[in-house]
């Protein structure tokens, strides 16, 4: 699971880095 490098993690974000699976 790869998540962005972003600080503070958002819902969409989240979504995304989940989708990318």
């Amino acid at each position: 699971m790869v998540f962005p490098e972003k600080s503070s993690f958002n819902q969409i974000d989240f979504l995304i880095a989940v989708a990318e699976i």
